[in-house]
């Protein structure tokens, strides 16, 4: 007698009800030497159509009739193969996933009775990585990969279709494997096989090109490779392209260039996504995702460009997707953000309030989520803004704290400390803070490297550089900013700030190295500043600054010409900033060092008199120090020596090492008093 294939009866579920029919029981009666050849091949046959029957039906005694078949036909590889395929359909619906291992024992059997069965081996390998699928048990992905390399060995005879599908499913199996061990290597053999069926087959459908594309997005931000990236959203365009009323693609596609966005903040990718939004929104409105996307897009944007229209069309796909989605936390969580940005730019104290009304309702249901901290931090900050108070920033910073205690891997939330300590440092001209701020944007950066983090921690770099005189840091500011602006080419115009920013970045580090060239540049950025926004604030000011670094860098007479020329313009701008008083006043006494002329020095010693009396007169202490220094060049030391002593008084005065370097000091240094006051900054420096 032929001895059964499985010793066990593997398909028989002992649970199950079924029935015997006359012929099954006939068949358990007998021996099956008694029948012929082809009857028994027309039994097994029988047996099999009834058992994918019952199972089409859902009667699980299906499985009884393929015990049946497999009696009477134990060496049939196709039998089993085909017994897989029934229990592989019947196993992939929702709470049936254990009879996908039925199935892969099926296709084992068809693969021992024919060891090159192709089809056994992809089909196994299919049946494997669903199971992973259902249940996230990963070890199934490493199982479904060995029975589709398998399969592949065994490919020779295949058409290019099926090969070119093969290799696409060994890609999605290594997109699981690599999301499961965080490995790169394992994202670059899924991309290396994706490519493989994209040369296999010329034709291929939408999901390749969608799995395609994600693949590759995955690998780029892995590495950190923006081509990349732009890589993957052509193969996503390529969906697109096949089948244009899909929304789904256009979903997708919207989506990543999203993301793609958050990296590079381009203009013409925000447009871009935008269109695509559009166009999903026109194929179906009903996905509160779609909505959510959307508004996440409109809400980041308008944050980074600071538009409240933006930010209005934000809070509009929000309320809409919460008609569709009511307990949607993450448009919850984007309205509420967008409501406070918005509330910030527009001094909108309702809106703001509105905002943390919001969050506080939903506090007891969203408190265990690290995104909720980041959100409320956000509001805190809004309301810190608008009125102007440190304290709301620190209770900012203890939200985020919150949510770094949930997850510490949250880019965001690193990121928005680092900010806040940022402001906090800046405001309070705090080493310590600036100091913290640089640390949690480093970690940020470390997380997920978006442009934004690179240009808020070349802003620390600068600050902490004028308040500690450190060239490194100077420098690195400027790295930061160049780093950022190379994948910005229109930034000038979407963001002239962060080019602000770096011009200041600049003028420390041509200071440090004594460069005219550096002193040009910034000087360069600035007047392009000027041109795109002839209203952008202290831009005369800053201007006025660098070009007298510039000109007593050069000694150029013009050039200390042109920065007066700006000086004028900034205090007819603000004739009350002392400030701007201040630094008008020592770029003319600079210019008037390197005249020849003696009337024309002694003019514009009055001239620098005049301002400096002017900011002293609004309360700049560091004025009557100024002033100290102009009538000690001057050679009126009874008038020096009050100055210089009023400004000890308000604690006014440079550190010791500046008080012993000035040059504008030297004819004091021969006389008492003065000693007598270095000496006291002496008596009163911290020991090292």
């Amino acid at each position: 007698m032929r001895k059964n294939f499985f010793s066990d009866s593997l398909f028989h579920d002992p649970t199950s009800p079924h029935k015997s029919s006359l012929l099954e029981g006939f068949l358990l009666k007998s021996n099956t030497q008694d029948f012929s050849e082809d009857q028994t091949k027309e039994l097994s046959t029988h047996f099999l159509k009834r058992g994918e029957i019952r199972l089409l039906q859902g009667d699980l005694s299906g499985l009884r009739y393929f015990d049946l078949s497999t009696k009477l036909d134990p060496t049939n590889p196709k039998l089993f193969y085909e017994i897989g395929l029934a229990l592989f359909e019947f196993g992939s619906r929702k709470g049936r996933e254990k009879n996908l291992l039925k199935a892969a024992r099926a296709f084992k059997g068809a693969t021992k009775l024919k060891p090159d069965y192709f089809e056994a081996y992809r089909t196994w390998g299919n049946a494997l990585y669903l199971l992973g699928k259902t249940t996230q048990e990963h070890h199934y992905f490493q199982k479904s990969l060995h029975q589709y390399e398998e399969a592949l060995k065994h490919s020779a005879a295949q058409p290019v279709d099926t090969l070119a599908d093969l290799k696409w499913d060994i890609g999605l199996v290594l997109v699981q494997i690599g999301n499961q061990s965080g490995e790169a290597l394992d994202l670059k053999r899924a991309l290396s096989s994706f490519d493989e069926a994209a040369k296999e087959c010329d034709k291929l459908p939408i999901e390749f090109w969608q799995d395609y594309g994600q693949c590759t997005i995955s690998l780029s931000q892995r590495l950190n490779d923006l081509p990349l990236f732009q890589r993957g959203i052509d193969y996503l365009k390529n969906a697109v392209s096949i089948e244009l009323d899909s929304f789904e693609s256009w979903f997708k596609l919207a989506s990543h260039l999203t993301k793609l966005y958050a990296i590079t903040l381009d203009d013409d990718t925000f447009s871009e996504a935008n269109e695509c939004f559009t166009t999903a929104a026109g194929l179906s409105m009903q996905d509160p995702n779609l909505w959510e996307h959307w508004a996440e897009l409109l809400k980041l944007s308008g944050q980074v460009c600071k538009d409240p229209k933006k930010l209005s069309c934000a809070i509009d796909k929000c309320k809409v997707g919460l008609m569709l989605k009511k307990e949607g936390v993450d448009l919850l969580l984007i309205l509420a953000e967008a409501l406070a940005l918005r509330g910030q730019l527009l001094d909108d104290l309702p809106q703001i309030y509105e905002a943390q009304n919001k969050l506080q309702d939903a506090i007891d249901r969203l408190d265990h989520l690290p995104k909720f901290y980041a959100s409320y931090g956000l509001v805190l900050e809004a309301l810190s803004g608008y009125f102007d108070d440190l304290d709301l920033t620190f209770q900012a910073i203890e939200k985020y704290q919150q949510g770094l205690s949930l997850n510490r891997t949250f880019d965001r939330l690193w990121f928005a400390m680092g900010l806040a300590y940022q402001r906090v440092g800046h405001k309070e001209d705090s080493i310590d803070d600036l100091q913290l701020s640089e640390r949690f944007l480093k970690k940020a950066i470390a997380l997920k490297p978006d442009l934004l983090a690179h240009i808020e921690l070349a802003r620390t770099y600068t600050y902490l550089a004028e308040l500690s005189d450190d060239q490194e840091l100077a420098a690195s500011a400027v790295s930061h900013f160049e780093y950022a602006f190379s994948f910005q080419q229109h930034a000038i115009y979407l963001h002239p700030d962060w080019y602000f920013d770096y011009a200041l970045a600049l003028d420390l580090h041509a200071d440090y190295e004594d460069s005219t060239e550096l002193f040009q540049k910034a000087h360069e950025i600035l007047n392009n500043v000027l041109m795109v926004d002839p209203d952008f604030p202290l831009i005369h000011h800053r201007l006025a600054l660098v070009l007298g670094h510039f000109a007593d860098a050069s000694k150029d007479h013009e050039i200390f010409a042109l920065a007066l020329h700006h000086y004028r313009l900034a205090t007819l701008r603000d004739s009350e900033n002392d400030a701007i008083l201040l630094d008008y006043g020592v770029t003319c006494i600079n210019f008037a060092k390197h005249l020849a002329d003696e009337e024309q020095t002694h003019f514009y010693y009055g001239v620098a008199q005049q301002r400096l009396t002017d900011s002293a007169k609004l309360g700049n202490g560091h004025a009557h120090y100024q002033l100290g220094c102009l009538f000690a060049l001057n050679g009126e030391i009874d008038k020096a020596l009050v100055f210089i002593e009023k400004a000890d008084r308000l604690d006014a005065l440079p550190s010791l090492e500046e008080l012993h370097a000035d040059e504008w000091l030297d004819n004091l240094r021969s006389h008492e008093p003065f000693i007598n006051l270095i000496e006291r900054v002496k008596s009163r420096a911290p020991i090292q």
